[in-house]
């Protein structure tokens, strides 16, 4: 696939459909908000039957976008508290942590009533 296809489009695919496509270190950044697993009640989030082949998949997709990511590429991974960990553990294979960043999201109404929470993301 030339990567020049893809330049400034949205494409709306399975990821590891699109990454497999993609030449080796062709990718500056890669800012990613997975499916949690098993958060909401959506089927794209329960996808998987239990916690440890939801982190395979992310083993998959961390090994395709080491492949495509340059040298001095970045890697944003936001998660949900109760799994980004697993995610971690399968991207730590592929990268150096650089840094754990929070985003206190404000203003919203969860199920639980509070009005902010946290969204995790690593940087590598």
């Amino acid at each position: 696939m030339d990567v020049l296809e893809l330049e400034n489009k949205i494409i709306n695919a399975d990821c590891l459909d699109i990454l497999k496509r993609l030449p080796d270190k062709c990718v500056d950044l890669v800012l990613t908000d997975p499916p949690y697993f098993g958060i909401v009640k959506n089927e794209w989030d329960n996808q998987w039957k239990d916690v440890f082949e939801f982190q395979k998949w992310v083993g998959k997709i961390g090994k395709e976008i080491y492949r495509v990511l340059k040298d001095n590429g970045s890697l944003y991974w936001f998660g949900d508290d109760k799994t980004v960990a697993y995610c971690q553990i399968e991207l730590d294979k592929y990268f150096r942590l650089l840094n754990n960043l929070v985003w206190r999201k404000t203003g919203l109404q969860t199920m639980k009533g509070a009005e902010s929470f946290p969204k995790l993301c690593y940087y590598y």
